[in-house]
């Protein structure tokens, strides 16, 4: 059909061409809420950003479209996430972001992006981690600098009681009724704290390695359930690397009540990550190394190897490895994907410092 009017022809020939530009350079931090694929499989990747800067933001790696979505708590809410998004967890149908710099819990229906409110922290709390108990009717929050674990009430989304425990807690697990606490003391902690969900008292402490941060659930029929544990190790005098103290792995079994293995790592290992059935990985030197969950010992000391910026978080799903890294620290961080052998499968900008991860699989949402 010929065109009888030559302003219409040339709004024609603007729409047109604004479509094909958009498709071109469009970038996936202009992803529309209506694009979203909230009721796809995929991972949250929660962007630090810098100290006191308050440029936290929230990504997602979507499965299906093989695709990232930037600034998405932005976006949804119409508000700015925090200073310094430390963690995230997601609980059913909500997604519940740690914002340590900002003493704050945002809370997201993760179903079509919408706040669901914050829990409100005193000033100086300085939240790490967020655990909940089998029905969610109570969460727990770890504080790095006041030495406790909050009790929170989900229902009136309040403080409802504190649980002394070793220095500066940073991740925890919850494993048939007993919360596990890593206690890094900033280098200086060498334990793990064992409370009681029933009456939210200590019941016991772990014994391990310098700096314990990271911990890890798995459970198999041969093996049975074990806690893994990460310590990275004392930095001691950081201007003096001849007094520190190596990292090391250990695995709890939960059934005995002890320590199975243990495996000293020269250097100061990072972040965990276990990938069912019995592999798990953290991060040393820039490289990415897988282990046995079963006995702590090395299956590849080089599995990924990054040339540049600097590797700054870890996750494992589904026979993939997602990786954070944070570059220069100072502008957008990039995540990339793996498969299980190392071979990269995918790679996209996120925010800055990308130093957390949060799978859904929307087979287990209500």
């Amino acid at each position: 059909m010929r065109f009888q009017n030559r302003s219409i022809y040339s709004l024609a020939v603007l729409i047109a061409l604004t479509v094909l530009f958009c498709s071109m350079s469009c970038s996936d931090d202009e992803a529309t809420q209506e694009e979203f694929p909230f009721h796809e499989d995929g991972i949250f990747i929660v962007n630090e950003g810098n100290f006191n800067s308050g440029n936290s933001s929230l990504s997602f790696y979507s499965f299906d479209k093989n695709r990232i979505y930037n600034g998405l708590f932005e976006k949804w809410t119409g508000q700015e996430l925090g200073d310094v998004a430390q963690s995230m967890v997601i609980e059913y149908n909500m997604g519940y972001i740690v914002v340590n710099n900002s003493d704050k819990i945002e809370m997201i229906r993760i179903t079509d992006g919408e706040s669901q409110g914050t829990i409100e922290l005193e000033q100086g709390f300085s939240p790490r981690d967020i655990v909940f108990t089998t029905y969610g009717e109570k969460a727990y929050i770890s504080s790095l600098y006041q030495n406790k674990v909050a009790v929170i009430d989900m229902d009136s989304l309040t403080v409802s009681g504190t649980i002394p425990v070793g220095n500066n807690p940073e991740e925890m697990e919850l494993i048939d009724g007993k919360l596990y606490v890593a206690n890094s003391g900033f280098g200086s902690g060498n334990s793990i704290s064992v409370i009681d969900t029933e009456s939210d008292t200590v019941i016991g402490e772990i014994a391990v390695g310098d700096n314990p941060v990271n911990l890890e659930y798995t459970a198999t029929l041969t093996s049975g359930t074990h806690l893994v544990i990460l310590c990275h190790g004392s930095y001691n005098d950081f201007d003096d690397p001849n007094d520190d103290t190596p990292g090391q792995l250990a695995i709890y079994d939960i059934s005995s009540e002890s320590i199975i293995h243990t495996r000293t790592i020269d250097g100061h290992p990072t972040d965990l990550a276990v990938n069912y059935p019995g592999v798990g990985y953290y991060i040393l030197n820039n490289k990415v190394v897988s282990f046995s969950v079963s006995d702590c010992s090395v299956i590849n000391d080089s599995l990924i190897v990054v040339d540049s910026g600097a590797l700054y978080s870890l996750e494992a799903q589904g026979g993939r490895i997602f990786v954070g890294n944070a570059m220069d620290f100072v502008s957008n961080g990039k995540v990339t994907v793996y498969d299980e052998e190392g071979v990269q499968l995918f790679s996209a900008n996120v925010g800055v410092n990308p130093g957390a991860f949060a799978f859904v699989g929307w087979f287990t949402i209500d």
